[in-house]
């Protein structure tokens, strides 16, 4: 009866969720999204109802996590729910509706209370947490001082350090060890007199001063100086973390300007 009501679970999502993403996804997408998650190899299941490549590749995953003889029902439950929140991660309104579909099936033995998000990754265990992170590709800083914190759901304190690392760089590079944040990057990315060139356009300068100002002044303002906020889910601090590896890589490209300058 276990194994049948999994069984019902699992063909369930994957025929209604792959309609769903059918013309929102590549078989491409879907794809890449499952490597980044699961540690195992898709493996081809013939279903003549599914009638589109995306949704043939979203079944194709989803048996294939049914059929992985390395994980108990909770781990395959907890899997499936971050496979369907990645790949319905344009489309909240069906996110959240199958999400709690998955938690309100009856299946014996798993609590679904184990997969409500608390804040702090009950979500996914450590596993799933490593597999997301690192199908973004971060910058090396990013991984060095984000990716410890982000496996074992600390996601508030991760996007702190990274932030906190970068304004450390930028000193660094610049030369500029005497100030910090928002005067930091007044100086060093001045749109006239800039220390660090990214662009010798000026409106891409300017871009890339309020670029600057604004990401790193939210998360100052907002993680830094309010001890009760934190990313409102994963996906808001892997968001963040993605933006400091943007600005990361910029600096790293940037060059010192000479003194002449303009």
């Amino acid at each position: 009866m276990l194994e049948n009501s999994m069984e019902r679970l699992f063909k369930t999502i994957a025929f209604r969720v792959g309609n769903s993403i059918s013309y929102m996804l590549k078989p491409l997408e879907v794809n890449q999204i499952a490597k980044g998650l699961f540690p195992f190899n898709m493996t081809e299941f013939e279903e003549e109802s599914v009638n589109t490549f995306t949704a043939q590749a979203f079944y194709n995953w989803v048996f294939s996590l049914y059929e992985c003889d390395e994980f108990d029902k909770q781990k395959k439950i907890l899997y499936l729910k971050a496979f369907v929140k990645e790949v319905l991660n344009h489309n909240e309104e069906h996110q959240e509706y199958f999400l709690k579909y998955i938690d309100d099936f009856p299946i014996d033995g798993y609590d679904p209370l184990i997969a409500v998000y608390s804040g702090e990754s009950a979500v996914r265990g450590k596993v799933i947490n490593e597999n997301i992170f690192d199908t973004r590709k971060f910058h090396d800083e990013v991984i060095n001082q984000a990716r410890e914190l982000f496996i074992n759901g600390h996601y508030r304190q991760a996007i702190l350090d990274t932030y906190i690392k970068l304004d450390e760089t930028i000193q660094s590079k610049s030369g500029i060890h005497d100030l910090t944040g928002e005067k930091l990057i007044n100086k060093v990315f001045s749109i006239e007199k800039p220390i660090l060139l990214v662009s010798d356009c000026e409106d891409e300068r300017r871009g890339v001063f309020f670029f600057f100002k604004a990401a790193t002044a939210y998360v100052r303002n907002i993680y830094a100086h309010k001890t009760a906020a934190k990313p409102s889910d994963i996906y808001e601090a892997l968001d963040w973390l993605s933006v400091a590896s943007i600005l990361f890589r910029m600096v790293e490209n940037s060059k010192k300007c000479e003194e002449d300058f303009l």
